[in-house]
């Protein structure tokens, strides 16, 4: 009987996945925002409406300034990294399509590294959820199977630490086999502790894919 994934196991690598496509998706808007405007942007004399620098974050100066777009319409923007004086005239670059959409001329070419650095990082971090999901989703169903068809064991506690628990046990051949639980929290868990006996559960054809009875997909994981 198998039983249903905790909140822990069903949103945390979920979450994880979550906060890499968010850094990837900031990475590749950046990246995408300097590529729209090298090929579609327009440069126009703009005045510095206002500067100084954000509170609380050293070096973060800005700018704001506004310009008239070919339409006759007043626009307006801010750029972070720049400093002036109100009044002056600065360089600004806007979309032609869509003016709104406007910054100091070739702010974009400056941390063009760094987008894309952005992306990597938040593709990992999401491939990596995906993996864990994955890793969640297929040890479970090792459990359910093993459930079935798989033999027992007496083995022993080696240590629990980080919600992993590792173990031993001892193949009929007399062969100590070791294995771990994948690391993320399960009903049921404190009750393993270093040292004690702890059931397990093995594949007879290949001893080395085994589980803790009590895992997630096990009969006792109902009882935790």
């Amino acid at each position: 009987m198998a039983r249903t994934p905790t909140l822990a196991q069903r949103f945390a690598p979920l979450l994880f996945s979550a906060f890499g496509l968010l850094f990837f998706a900031i990475g590749l808007g950046l990246a995408g925002s300097n590529a729209a405007f090298e090929r579609w942007g327009e440069d126009v004399i703009g005045t510095v409406t206002d500067t100084g620098s954000t509170p609380g974050v050293d070096g973060a100066n800005y700018v704001a300034y506004g310009f008239t777009d070919p339409d006759g319409v007043e626009r307006s923007g801010r750029s972070s990294g720049y400093s002036g004086t109100v009044g002056e005239t600065i360089l600004i670059e806007y979309l032609s399509t869509w003016p709104s959409w406007n910054r100091v001329a070739g702010a974009g070419k400056r941390p063009a590294k760094w987008q894309w650095a952005i992306c990597g990082f938040g593709g990992l971090f999401a491939l990596i959820g995906v993996q864990w999901g994955f890793a969640i989703r297929n040890r479970r169903r090792l459990a359910a199977r093993l459930e079935v068809r798989g033999r027992r064991a007496t083995g022993r506690v080696l240590s629990v630490a980080s919600n992993t628990v590792r173990y031993e046990f001892e193949a009929p051949t007399g062969e100590t086999i070791p294995g771990h639980t994948l690391g993320n929290p399960f009903p049921g868990l404190e009750r393993f502790r270093a040292g004690e006996p702890a059931e397990i559960l093995y594949d007879p054809e290949d001893p080395k894919r085994s589980v803790l009875d009590g895992e997630p997909g096990t009969d006792a994981a109902l009882a935790a």
